[in-house]
């Protein structure tokens, strides 16, 4: 059903029940776990296991012999770096790092478009600072999926709000039978004044269609607010994606800071050289939560005054710092794995020279294929941004050539993108496995035979030396000379 048939409905609750729900997935609750994630609200933060606790000692004065209690506060670690931003921003870096062109096409040498187009570029540049909201849209998008741009014309000025629920918005879209999107519902709470009376956080649903938009206040319907733009569009921007930039690598973000947090704990307490004790162990250590209790024999005679066995140095295996080391670049380099390379780690290392030609090729590689899935969602929805500009520009500065304007745009993204290191991007991606021949053509904007062929060639030749490594050897292989018998 379209948005139309659903409003015809007399129940408000079943319009509303209709026009949310086909988002993606992710209920609101799930939203707002992705949120507390990406800000830090690591399960590490409230694990009592790792909480800060007062003990209390039996301590004996020396004097009069008598004993008391004594508490002291014995701390825990609870590390946690911010890997889930680190990966929203390389993404965001990667997709908008630069600042996208638009594009007058058509008549070019007319004056009247030059004038136009400069009329549309003040306000894409200047009105609405178009490539800032485009890379806070991405940012939030990437961590609660969902993110909408609200344009309106107010006061003779061109308007544009980001709505999210971070900042206190639901927001759901609608898609008709032929997956167009027809409505937006957005839900929120306000103050009002009503008769000199202030209400305070007033339920508030907006309906907005591409003729109108209906605000209903505690289940009430306010008159139609009419669209300024003739003929109808919708004035949103709806940005979604099906999970969070981060959700395949919680469970290692939340390893890695377990990780972290016990070895870091560890090497205060027992990789420290300064631990010395004067006398034997007596047996095996005990365990008192986290800490480890040596129980000791006192030293007598000699030994005690000479020292002779009194440290106890490093009793864990003196390689600990080497392998906690170890295991968190290894965890490091699986997070971003999985995700988008590390930009800081491949420009430092392209800089000094640490990696070749080849290698950063690789690298990019990836995030060559995750940067053509990600525009995706940008490729409509710029698109209909610079439509819905152009009417309120063309309202706003009663310039109707505006809105003929034929405006294209064009990515700046740090990837390559001469044709050739394109092609080579895509065979590697394919050879080894990062993505399918199929979806590497469709990433193409052109398909000569060619390039199906190198795609192809590349694929095939992974796929043989691959059979090649994991074939079993056999001990005595046939031979045509007959030397094993055969």
């Amino acid at each position: 059903m379209n948005v139309k048939e659903i409003l015809t409905l007399n129940d408000v609750g079943q319009q509303l029940t209709l026009l949310k729900k086909n988002c993606n997935r992710l209920t609101d609750a799930d939203i707002k776990k992705n949120i507390r994630y990406y800000w830090n609200a690591h399960p590490i933060k409230s694990d009592p296991d790792r909480a800060d606790q007062w003990i209390l000692d039996d301590v004996t004065d020396p004097i009069t012999k008598m004993t008391t209690k004594e508490s002291h506060k014995v701390r825990r670690s609870r590390l946690a770096l911010p890997y889930q931003q680190q990966i929203v921003s390389t993404a965001c870096a990667f997709t908008f790092g630069n600042k996208i062109d638009l594009i007058l096409n058509g008549d070019r040498e007319s004056e009247e478009n030059k004038k136009a187009f400069e009329l549309f570029q003040d306000t894409w540049d200047n009105q609405i600072k178009a490539m800032t909201l485009l890379r806070k849209v991405f940012r939030i998008t990437s961590v609660e999926t969902r993110c909408a741009i609200n344009f309106y014309y107010e006061d003779g000025k061109i308007r544009a709000k980001i709505l999210s629920l971070k900042d206190g918005y639901k927001i759901y879209r609608h898609k008709d039978e032929n997956d167009k999107l027809d409505c937006v519902v957005v839900e929120y709470n306000k103050d009002i004044i009503e008769d000199g009376v202030l209400k305070q956080s007033v339920p508030v649903t907006e309906i907005w269609t591409p003729e109108f938009m209906r605000e209903i206040r505690s289940g009430k319907a306010m008159p139609d607010i009419k669209n300024p733009i003739d003929g109808g569009m919708l004035l949103f921007a709806f940005f979604e994606q099906d999970m969070p930039e981060f959700e395949i690598v919680k469970d290692l973000i939340d390893n890695q800071d377990y990780s972290r947090s016990q070895h870091s704990d560890v090497n205060v307490r027992i990789g420290n050289p300064a631990l010395i004790v004067n006398g034997n162990i007596s047996k095996k250590p005990r365990y008192n939560d986290d800490t480890k209790i040596y129980e000791v024999q006192p030293a007598k005679g000699f030994e005690a005054m000479s020292n002779a066995k009194s440290s106890m140095s490093y009793l864990e295996i003196s390689s600990a710092p080497e392998s906690v080391r170890m295991e968190m670049t290894m965890n490091d380099s699986d997070i971003y794995k999985f995700t988008w390379p590390n930009l800081y780690t491949l420009l430092t290392d392209s800089n000094f020279g640490n990696l070749s030609g080849q290698s950063i090729r690789l690298m990019f590689t990836q995030a060559f294929v995750k940067l053509a899935e990600k525009q995706e969602i940008y490729d409509e929805m710029i698109p209909r941004m610079i439509s819905i500009l152009k009417e309120l520009t063309s309202i706003a500065t009663g310039n109707k050539a505006v809105r003929d304007l034929q405006i294209g745009f064009k990515y700046n993204s740090l990837l390559p993108d001469s044709v050739s290191d394109t092609v080579n991007m895509l065979s590697t991606a394919v050879g080894a496995g990062i993505t399918s021949q199929e979806q590497a053509v469709r990433m193409l904007s052109f398909n000569t035979p060619d390039t199906l062929d190198e795609i192809e060639k590349e694929g095939r030749e992974k796929v043989q030396v691959t059979s090649a490594d994991v074939s079993p050897r056999e001990i005595n292989p046939p031979n045509e000379e007959g030397i094993n018998g055969r």
